[in-house]
């Protein structure tokens, strides 16, 4: 009886050694409780052959698993032990410094290189991927600083970061349809991509940072095209689209400062790279190779209008709110020369500023109306950039301050924008000192513009209080540049207010023909028409017209 019970132990023991050799912790306990039939163990197992360590699938194929070996080159078997390599397992050669060429054989089974497979393996240099493999996975190739080109013929799905900040040069991947987020990422010597018609999918920052990549071509058969799939690519100088994609992310291009040219098949896809932000940070210039701004008279005019090829003004004056906010090289030139035109065709150097400023604020009155939405001012981004009175016929109180800002500046006199948080206008000076000047008040009326003191500029207040307070500011994303006075400076005269009453009058005018009969006497520089108690120290506030001459005519607009 002793004996039999010594047996049991004996064997109990010998079954519980034989689990824990084959990968399996037991305790002699559990050994007793349920016996596990070895064929169920040994699928899991870890084998070794030669300079491998492989296990066995579901299916009784091989899994290669590790790489102990330490030669150069490297050939992926057939079979191991009459058993078919179907699968490399994660990581295969990651960090291995020691290997430069592996091949993949022809007629293998294997379908994919798994995720970090090569991962960092620096010293690869060449990599020979047969038909058959179909997938390349996540971060395979990630680090392989001296792989310089690779083949991929059967291909179809290169997942994310697969050769991210890998040597390559070049790549051949003639049936991929996914290249995914950051597969080509920091690929600094990639100079060639040759994009097929199979490939439907580019997804985020693909291609960020490779930059020796001269010219790409995006097929027609891409339907995802997401965002910064080419930031960065500095040396980018070309870049096609075949169409539309159905889906389209923004900034895809954002410092490619050496891209000038884009080629479009019309001018429908020209507009959907400008209103996907698909062109920011670009020096796009050319479409097609011709210059998108061209120029009228410019051989024998000292200023020359510019002007937008028609094919492409349509595009561009439908969302050039977002060519504006984006600084689309092209549009800033178009701006800023069309600013200067303005300027150049409407003054004259022997105008005087009155004249300048009347006669700039007066071309935005004749060039926009004021816009409305439903009865409300239109909230429409449109008007309120600084292109907004240069490419609309409409705009609004932000639109008319800078447009006129931009005009004056360019004209040499000092302005500055204010806003009182829910209104815009500029602040001019003229003569000795600064006058209110809301374009968006006087445009419409038939009187001459005004030039407004604090004191009557909020006389002109509506139920808003829009003129009630103000802040000299830059605005958002604009071109106006200026250093923001520590102190707003005071507006103490209302231009035509001679009696300083904070209104025009018929009054006025008198006192402007008793100036004109030397009816006056002068204090200290100060000027007293008519022994009134309110003097001016600048006869500007006399010249209703301003024409830089004070005469009838003054006193005339103002009875």
């Amino acid at each position: 009886m002793n004996l039999k019970i010594n047996s049991n132990k004996i064997i109990a023991s010998a079954m519980a050694l034989s689990l824990v050799t084959t990968g399996v912790i037991a305790s002699e306990t559990s050994t007793f409780s349920k016996i596990v039939p070895i064929n169920t163990i040994s699928a899991e197992a870890a084998y070794t052959s030669g300079d491998w360590e492989y296990e066995l699938t579901e299916s009784n194929t091989v899994k290669i698993t590790k790489y102990n070996g330490t030669k150069t080159k490297v050939t992926i078997p057939l079979k191991i032990n009459n058993k078919t390599v179907t699968e490399l397992g994660y990581g295969l050669f990651q960090n291995n410094n020691t290997i430069t060429e592996v091949i993949i054989q022809k007629n293998t089974q294997i379908k994919e290189i798994p995720a970090s497979c090569f991962y960092k393996a620096v010293g690869l240099k060449s990599v020979t991927i047969p038909n058959g493999i179909n997938r390349i996975g996540s971060s395979a190739f990630c680090g392989t600083s001296n792989l310089q080109s690779i083949s991929l013929p059967t291909v179809n799905t290169i997942e994310y970061q697969a050769f991210y900040n890998s040597g390559l040069n070049s790549i051949q991947m003639p049936s991929v349809t996914k290249i995914g987020s950051s597969a080509f990422y920091n690929c600094k010597n990639l100079v060639s991509v040759n994009l097929p018609n199979t490939l439907t999918s580019l997804q985020y920052g693909a291609f960020t940072n490779c930059t020796s990549l001269k010219s790409i071509a995006i097929p027609e058969s891409v339907n995802w095209f997401g965002g910064s799939i080419f930031n960065n690519c500095t040396n980018l100088k070309s870049i096609t689209f075949s169409n539309v994609p159905e889906y389209f992310a923004g900034t895809n291009l954002d410092n490619c400062i050496s891209l000038e040219n884009v080629n479009v098949p019309n001018a429908e896809v020209f507009g959907q790279l400008l209103a996907n932000h698909v062109l920011k940070g670009t020096n796009v210039s050319k479409v097609n190779g011709e210059s998108i701004v061209t120029y009228k008279n410019q051989r024998y005019s000292p200023v020359s209008q510019p002007v937008i090829k028609d094919e492409y003004y349509q595009q561009i004056q439908n969302y050039f709110e977002v060519v504006d906010r984006d600084r689309l090289p092209f549009f800033e030139e178009y701006l800023q020369a069309e600013i200067k035109y303005v300027v150049k065709t409407n003054t004259t150097q022997n105008m005087t500023d009155g004249q300048k400023i009347k006669a700039l604020h007066d071309w935005i009155c004749n060039k926009v109306d004021y816009a409305y939405l439903n009865g409300e001012p239109d909230p429409s981004m449109k008007h309120h950039v600084d292109s907004s009175v240069f490419m609309n016929d409409r705009t609004v109180c932000d639109g008319y301050a800078r447009g006129l800002t931009l005009l004056l500046r360019e004209a040499g006199i000092e302005t500055y924008f204010l806003s009182s948080g829910g209104h815009a206008w500029c602040m001019v000076k003229l003569g000795k000192h600064f006058y209110h000047l809301d374009v968006t008040e006087n445009d419409g009326l038939k009187i001459p513009m005004k030039m407004h003191s604090d004191t009557s500029i909020k006389l002109t207040e509506t139920e808003d209080d829009s003129h009630f307070k103000w802040n000299i500011v830059i605005p958002y994303h604009s071109r106006i540049t200026y250093d923001i006075p520590a102190t707003t400076p005071a507006c103490p005269y209302f231009i035509g207010d001679v009696d300083g009453n904070g209104v025009q009058s018929a009054l006025d005018a008198k006192l402007i023909q008793k100036y004109l009969l030397k009816m006056y006497k002068v204090v200290n520089g100060v000027i007293y028409i008519d022994n009134s108690t309110f003097g001016i120290d600048d006869v500007n506030v006399l010249d209703v017209n301003y024409d830089g001459i004070i005469n009838m005519q003054d006193a005339i607009i103002l009875s």
